[in-house]
């Protein structure tokens, strides 16, 4: 369909919700033309699929490939949304999602009737899919193969008072566990994968959603004790509270301290986005003049941002340039090049391209490969420090953030310390996005994958490696949830490191 006649068909469509008609603008053949191209797309540019199932055993594409045949049943344009919606679920990555912010303003040319249109199916998908579920307002931590209720949970029904206890497993929601409320249902937003138990699982954040039903019954474990809580939805008055460790602060921006006795630099680094803080300037007027014996940068709860953040931090303090070589690989796949291509990122790849290179652990799927980033080098007025930098993380952080850890796992003089993220990491590049022919739904997707294999394993290429493993426990995890963060928004305190952080005190061990 030309760019015009769909402009046209748009248009239509939105008249005929406007003067009360169906909205069903979408032929089954149409359905069937946007549908195979996404799922061409997937099979043909997402670099991801394979390694995700070499992991976990879940074939996602297949998973994908057998939603078309819900068009049969399909009736209208929304209902169309909502099989793309939950099929980009499917593909479990956070950077991998329908669009409708700005955009879709920009991918459309400034096209409001297009984009408009868009924002509209996505919100109409969205309320379809929801308003047949209840959300729970669960705060859960998972550890070992169960879910730990870490929140306040606290319930006013019929006048009487209840409570879920911290610490409590949780056994059942009406009758049903924790993994058949996430197994299909394909609202969360991602899922993690528990490389030791071979299993997945999400992080729970209010983020639980259940078949529409009046009634709760959450069945639950309690100093080997099982007891339940019951409460009717729409009569049950429902509090919670806490959240300082499990939620992004936006209030968080980070800061710089150098700990004199112990002759420590640490660097709180909350968010890859420097605007608010001024790192780099911290780190040399705390830094400069000063025996440091080690430097801590502490990324947890870092949801990303831009990679310049941590390399100019990283420029700051070392002496001696860090070199790393790291492949990240394109689908050797026309339809990469063209994807590049309408992104307009093409020709830079093609110039620093090399040979395309077979993975036999991958199916012997083929790559063109670039090395990931420049050396980082030492600025003008580095600390031109030599020992050693520990990254502290836990299993939030992710893209950026993710990076660093990953440059810890390459680099001699840079040690992780914390948890396994359960999220497939490693350097990339940004998002391309997608548009379908007909329904104009778009979809951002990242078009490459790290190719660092160091274990010759599969989960090596998930780049989740974190060196000096330091689980954190339930008790730890209830403790910091309810902590009341400080005016800078963060529980970091000095007097949290020293006197409750497990994974600070353990870098205090090393030599």
């Amino acid at each position: 369909m030309c760019k015009f006649s769909g402009i046209v068909f748009l248009l239509l469509c939105s008249m005929s919700t406007i003067f009360g008609q169906s909205n069903n603008c979408l032929s089954k053949s149409q359905m069937y033309e946007d549908f195979d191209e996404f799922y061409s797309i997937m099979a043909d540019v997402n670099p991801q699929l394979t390694v995700r199932y070499k992991v976990t055993g879940i074939n996602i594409l297949d998973s994908i490939k057998k939603m078309r045949t819900n068009i049969d049943t399909i009736t209208n344009e929304v209902s169309f949304a909502e099989l793309i919606y939950k099929s980009i679920k499917m593909c479990n990555d956070l950077h991998c999602n329908l669009i409708e912010d700005e955009k879709l303003l920009l991918h459309f040319h400034k096209d409001s009737i297009i984009t408009n249109n868009i924002i509209d199916l996505i919100t109409k998908t969205e309320q379809k899919i929801f308003q047949q579920k209840t959300r729970l307002r669960l705060i859960l931590s998972y550890d070992s193969g169960s879910y730990y209720n870490i929140g306040k949970f606290n319930i006013i029904f019929e006048n009487r008072r209840d409570s879920l206890p911290s610490g409590a497993e949780i056994l059942s929601i009406n009758g049903n566990s924790i993994d058949f409320w996430l197994s299909d249902k394909n609202l969360i937003r991602e899922y993690r994968w528990d490389n030791k138990l071979q299993k997945k699982y999400c992080q729970i954040r209010g983020n639980l959603y259940i078949d529409k039903n009046d009634t709760i019954c959450i069945k639950y474990k309690n100093h080997n004790k099982i007891d339940s809580i019951f409460y009717l939805v729409k009569k049950t008055g429902i509090s919670v509270f806490g959240g300082a460790y499990v939620f992004n602060s936006v209030d968080e921006i980070g800061y710089v301290n150098f700990f004199d006795n112990e002759k420590i630099l640490y660097i709180r680094l909350p968010k890859m986005l420097s605007d608010n803080y001024p790192f780099v300037d911290s780190i040399i007027a705390k830094g400069t003049g000063k025996s440091i014996k080690k430097v801590i940068i502490d990324i947890r709860r870092n949801g990303g941002g831009g990679d310049d953040v941590w390399m100019n931090i990283l420029s700051a303090i070392i002496k001696d340039t860090i070199r790393f070589d790291a492949p990240i690989g394109l689908r050797c796949t026309e339809a990469s090049k063209i994807a590049m291509q309408k992104n307009n990122r093409w020709e830079e790849w093609d110039s620093l391209k090399s040979s395309p290179i077979e993975i036999a652990m991958l199916n012997n799927e083929k790559f063109t490969t670039v090395n990931w980033g420049e050396p980082i080098a030492p600025n003008g007025k580095s600390l031109n420090y030599t020992g050693k930098i520990y990254v502290l993380q836990d299993r939030m952080i992710f893209s950026s953030a993710g990076s660093l850890s990953n440059i810890a796992y390459l680099c001699e003089n840079i040690v992780s310390v914390g948890e396994n993220t359960g999220r497939l990491l490693g350097f990339g590049i940004n998002p391309l996005l997608f548009a379908l022919p007909n329904s104009h739904l778009t979809f951002s997707m990242e078009p490459v994958i790290e190719l660092t294999n160091k274990g010759n394993s599969n989960w090596e290429y998930f780049h989740d490696n974190v060196e000096i493993y330091i689980p954190t426990t339930i008790e730890q995890t209830i403790k910091n949830f309810n902590a009341e963060p400080m005016d800078n928004g963060t529980i970091y305190t000095k007097d949290y490191l020293f006197n409750e952080d497990s994974v600070f005190q353990k870098v205090l061990q090393l030599e």
